[in-house]
């Protein structure tokens, strides 16, 4: 006996995105807001909508962190060093 099918949207597709805990909840939306943040994020779904603009709004609370720090020695040039790989390849002799 086949089991059915799961629509893309299903329980198991959402946790394997996001393992962690989650909560059900209730929310009014404004549809408006919805539809900008849906443009925005290029999401299509209100859950997933919401999940990004949440994910969004942590990454910038750090990256505000990480503006507020003094680093006068991190210049564009130390950057791109820095993104270098530092491992040589097999053969290779280290410079």
């Amino acid at each position: 006996m086949s089991q059915p099918s799961r629509a893309a949207g299903s329980t198991r597709s959402r946790r394997a995105r996001h393992p962690e805990r989650s909560r059900r909840t209730t929310l009014n939306l404004p549809e408006e807001l919805l539809r900008e943040a849906r443009t925005a994020l290029g999401t299509t779904g209100v859950r997933d909508t919401v999940v990004r603009a949440m994910e969004e709004s942590v990454r910038l609370r750090l990256r505000l962190r990480l503006l507020q720090r003094d680093l006068p020695d991190l210049t564009p040039d130390l950057v791109e060093r820095l993104r270098q790989p530092t491992m040589t390849s097999p053969g290779e002799k280290d410079a």
